[in-house]
Formats: C-alpha cells, sequence, structure tokens
C-alpha cells in the first residue's frame, strides 16, 4: 500500500498495488501514474455511451433458468 497526499489536498490516499518492487515500481512514479490514470477517465467519460440502467441477468430472475435434463 502506497500513501500520499496531493499538493494542498488535506485528504491521504491510499493506492493498493500487487506491484512490490519498490526499486523497479517507485511508490512516487505509481502515485504519479495512479493520478494520470484518474484525470484521463474523467476526460473521457463525456464521450461514453449513457446506456441507462445495467439489463437485469437471468442470475437475477431464477425462474427463467431450467435446469438440466436429468440422466
Amino acid at each position: 500500500m502506497i500513501e500520499y497526499r496531493v499538493d494542498g489536498q488535506p485528504d491521504i490516499i491510499r493506492l493498493i498495488t500487487s506491484l512490490t518492487d519498490h526499486e523497479k515500481y517507485p511508490a512516487t512514479e505509481l502515485a504519479a501514474l495512479y493520478a494520470r490514470r484518474g484525470d484521463l477517465t474523467e476526460r473521457l467519460s463525456p464521450l461514453r455511451p449513457q446506456t441507462g440502467p445495467v439489463p437485469r441477468t437471468r442470475r437475477d430472475r431464477p425462474q427463467s433458468v431450467t435446469p438440466p435434463p436429468a440422466p
């Protein structure tokens, strides 16, 4: 887990990662990449289609699932 603060912000950000080699993946680089990812996600959000509610699946409606045939 990497904990850091963004300049001027009171909140601590916790970044949990499976990248454990601190020499190969320095915490400062991971924090910077994570910030870039968030910025990119924010910029792309208007381009995503607004699909409305997610359709329900068969798992949500057990009555629509037919049991397998008896052996």
